[in-house]
């Protein structure tokens, strides 16, 4: 004959069960896990804040070098114009600095650019860093309300009413 094809409800709650205690225990792993995880970057926090502070005071005052350097041939070029006569070895000398301070700006001006890289990528990890903590605490979250939607569901199916005319195949009623 024909045979039902549904679950055994003993069976049905074992994996029910066994399932639940799997996510809670998956859980638990996860979330010590991130915990320590969490300890450590709020360990480091500090020292990558102390980090950024150094950084930006010493970008600030390199900015601040550089736009004083900048000044300085055009003001050095004036002071050669205006003494010729006398100052004709100096020239030469100034010309020299000149470019030696070109090459000072153009140098520091690629170690801020460099500063400023390093910070960025600093800023970007800790960003990354803190979505994947957050993504951590809430998946877990998420799986656990889904392992309570299926147990309802489950729930639902096995200890549902069996009176309602729903439940009745019309060949039984014809049969009666």
């Amino acid at each position: 004959m024909f045979q039902d094809s549904a679950l055994d409800p003993g069976l049905a709650w074992f994996a029910v069960l066994l399932m639940g205690l799997l996510m809670v225990l998956q859980s638990l792993v996860v979330f010590i896990l991130f915990r320590s995880a969490g300890k450590q970057l709020r360990a480091s926090q500090p020292a990558l804040s102390s980090l950024l502070t150094r950084v930006e005071s010493g970008t600030t005052a390199l900015r601040q070098l550089l736009s004083h350097v900048e000044g300085v041939p055009a003001k050095l070029a004036e002071v050669g114009g205006e003494t010729p006569p006398l100052l004709a070895s100096l020239t030469d000398i100034v010309t020299g600095l000149d470019k030696s301070l070109g090459s000072f700006v153009g140098r520091a001006r690629s170690y801020l650019y460099e500063f400023d890289r390093a910070a960025d990528t600093v800023l970007s990890n800790f960003s990354t860093q803190t979505f994947r903590v957050h993504r951590a605490v809430i998946h877990p979250a998420i799986r656990f309300s889904t392992l309570l939607q299926s147990i309802t569901a489950v729930a639902s199916r096995v200890f549902r009413d069996d009176d309602s005319p729903a439940s009745h195949s019309p060949d039984q009623e014809i049969f009666i």
